[in-house]
């Protein structure tokens, strides 16, 4: 080894993301919407530097071609501020001689101090342990094998506003 290897110190680059990983305990997380999701997302993607305003953050989400305004914002914020995602805290703003609010996104709630400090361990997305499937199993006529209708029952099932015959619908279920 070399002393110029054996003796220089390395570290790790800061790197704007280029992927946010949302696990399934997020994406199923209760309270939250398929939009809470997407300004988490666009949130974890920013550069670890930026600091931006609500405003900056909606007209950029617009600039995208997504409908967001800052009141909207505002209502995903809180969510993701109670579902842990979003860090709140009053820092001292020496240029205006004020405090002032700050926000910091977390993928993962379990790392966000002031969600753990409330008691929130015990939430199946910050909790080390595998919990339930809040959806209850159900298979599919399909994949067992069965016959969905009962004999003497058409296999066909109405669509609301379809306009056919009870019993019938537009569309075979057999075979797709």
């Amino acid at each position: 080894m070399t002393e110029e290897f054996g003796t220089s110190v390395f570290e790790r680059a800061l790197e704007d993301p280029e992927e946010a990983v949302v696990t399934r305990p997020v994406a199923e997380a209760q309270g939250l919407q398929p939009e809470d999701l997407g300004v988490l997302v666009h949130l974890l993607l920013l550069p670890p530097t930026t600091q931006a305003t609500g405003k900056t953050l909606a007209a950029g989400m617009r600039a995208l071609g997504w409908k967001m305004s800052i009141d909207r914002f505002e209502v995903i914020a809180k969510r993701l501020t109670s579902a842990g995602h979003l860090l709140r805290r009053s820092v001292y703003n020496p240029k205006t001689k004020r405090p002032e609010w700050r926000y910091r996104a977390y993928r993962n709630p379990a790392n966000n101090p002031q969600y753990i400090a409330t008691g929130a361990v015990a939430l199946s997305q910050v909790s080390g342990g595998i919990g339930e499937n809040p959806v209850p199993e159900r298979t599919c006529p399909g994949e067992t094998g069965e016959n969905p209708a009962s004999p003497g029952q058409s296999q066909h099932r109405v669509l609301p506003g379809s306009g056919a015959e009870s019993g019938k619908t537009r569309f075979p279920s057999g075979g797709v």
